[in-house]
């Protein structure tokens, strides 16, 4: 482990990854919601931004404001992201959903399908 820096006065004495994870991930999840609008991107941009602060921890004099950062990066970049996703989807045009199990699909397949019990549907497949 790297030694941190002394503390300044008036800082928040220095904690384990998996207490700050504990404290700081609610506020976190609440401020990535508020910028996202969806709770289930707010979860995804928490962690991210978690897995990436953890990677150097040790060396971070105010986690909590790094923490805070990072969310905020993250979240910035979610958006830029799905703003992206929607300008291609406009300016390409959606693709037709597929579906599947749908009756005339299925009525048309019957209706290539050679008969059971014919000569073509029991005949062995051509070898090469």
């Amino acid at each position: 482990m790297h030694p941190r820096a002394p503390a300044r006065a008036g800082s928040v004495p220095p904690v384990g990854f998996d207490e700050a994870y504990r404290r700081l991930r609610p506020a976190m999840v609440r401020l990535a919601h508020l910028l996202t609008g969806s709770v289930d991107a707010a979860e995804d941009v928490v962690h991210d931004a978690f897995v990436a602060c953890s990677r150097h921890w040790s060396k971070l004099e105010t986690p909590d404001a790094y923490v805070r950062r990072a969310v905020v990066n993250q979240a910035r970049t979610r958006l830029r992201q799905a703003g992206r996703d929607r300008d291609k989807a406009d300016r390409f045009g959606r693709a037709a959903p597929v579906t599947v199990g749908m009756p005339e699909v299925d009525d048309l397949w019957d209706a290539l399908r050679p008969p059971r019990g014919s000569a073509t549907a029991t005949a062995p497949g051509r070898s090469r």
